[in-house]
């Protein structure tokens, strides 16, 4: 139990933190095969399999029952609390963006261009094998005050909400064009 516990919980650490998108989620990918296979001609897997009930880690119960309490609360304290702290709001002309923390509203009414929605490529680890359909998409717009970026991070959906939010941009393009008629 202390071997799987502690690879499951290093796994997890490792691929909810390491990012890798794009090309290097595919370079990550293939080094790592190729250090299979090194180890594999060099050694075989055999034998280092062979070590692992040798290896003894001992954990009683109240240690299983405490790290896993602890890493469940701070999940849930980070999913269902601070995640859920800002939210952006896309109105047609304008991008409202509310801080729940600190009790602000900010709203940006857009200047000059439309705004431009970009979806980030995937992280392999996060948003493939743990994230189940969750996408990054980063959002620019022309302000009075300059040019502005917001990252929304692991958007479940992230193609229908892109969909949704390029709809309002559309929106935003054709209400432009009225205006200026």
């Amino acid at each position: 139990m202390g071997i799987s516990f502690v690879v499951l919980v290093v796994l997890v650490l490792v691929t909810t933190n390491a990012k890798a998108r794009g090309v290097a989620s595919l370079i990550l990918v293939l080094v790592v095969g190729l250090i299979g296979f090194m180890v594999e001609w060099l050694y075989g897997w055999a034998p280092l399999v062979a070590m692992f009930p040798l290896l003894k880690i001992h954990m009683n119960m109240g240690f299983y029952v405490l790290i896993s309490s602890l890493i469940l609360f701070f999940w849930v304290v980070v999913v269902f609390g601070i995640e859920r702290l800002t939210h952006l709001e896309f109105l047609p002309g304008a991008i409202r963006v509310k801080e729940d923390i600190m009790e602000r509203v900010r709203n940006f009414v857009i200047q000059g261009s439309r705004p431009q929605l970009y979806r980030l490529s995937d992280d392999i680890l996060v948003h493939k094998l743990l994230g189940l359909g969750t996408g990054d998409l980063k959002i620019g717009f022309e302000t009075v005050e300059g040019h502005k970026f917001y990252e929304l991070r692991n958007v479940w959906n992230a193609g229908k909400v892109a969909a949704k939010i390029n709809e309002l941009i559309a929106e935003y393009r054709v209400t432009q064009t009225n205006h200026r008629q």
